[in-house]
């Protein structure tokens, strides 16, 4: 077989590995993001022109974003809203217009997002309190919402699984057990 013809074979097989194991590892970046977000993390939500902290999770049924509200001991978990009340996620850098104070407004607005209700006059403005916890949010609201992924840290920790599948398959591909040789001319071997 010649060398280009071993090249085009190989970057074929690259390809179609790349191609059945694209979801899969959407899918494996996605559950890690829910198991982190399960337990919860806190966001600001902008509530009548000022930042109120509080802490924010995915439920175990995957269904509805949980926001602890209460005060002291009487804290507890309610439905902040339901995944099938909304629309989209989008990245919110002005969020200037929800808050008053216009030093809040630089320093948050790098982990603003907005999520729309499918009613269309409802939304949700919402701010992370590190890019990671940002990226974790939005990236993971895109996918359960029937968005792909978009973040930079989210596409490279997908390039990182799709890679180290590929290698495992090219590894595999190695182990696969060559073609028998033909028997020998005669089998009188004490000559």
């Amino acid at each position: 077989m010649s060398n280009k013809l071993k090249q085009k074979e190989n970057k074929e097989y690259i390809q179609m590995i790349r191609n059945e194991n694209e979801k899969e590892v959407e899918q494996i970046v996605l559950e890690q993001n829910l198991l982190t977000l399960c337990n919860g993390t806190k966001l600001e939500v902008i509530e009548k022109s000022k930042a109120i902290l509080r802490d924010f999770k995915i439920n175990d049924l995957r269904s509805a974003i949980m926001s602890k509200t209460g005060k002291g001991e009487q804290k507890k978990w309610t439905v902040f809203a339901q995944f099938s009340d909304l629309t989209h996620v989008d990245i919110n850098t002005d969020i200037s217009s929800s808050l008053k104070s216009k030093k809040q407004d630089s320093e948050k607005s790098a982990f603003a997002f907005t999520l729309y209700h499918k009613n269309r006059t409802t939304y949700y403005d919402l701010v992370a309190q590190t890019r990671s916890e940002f990226t974790l949010w939005i990236d993971t609201l895109r996918m359960l919402l029937g968005e792909k992924m978009k973040e930079k840290e989210s596409l490279s920790n997908i390039s990182n699984i799709e890679e180290m599948l590929l290698e495992l398959s090219l590894i595999e591909k190695k182990k696969q057990v060559p073609p028998t040789p033909p028997p020998p001319f005669n089998y009188n071997f004490h000559n």
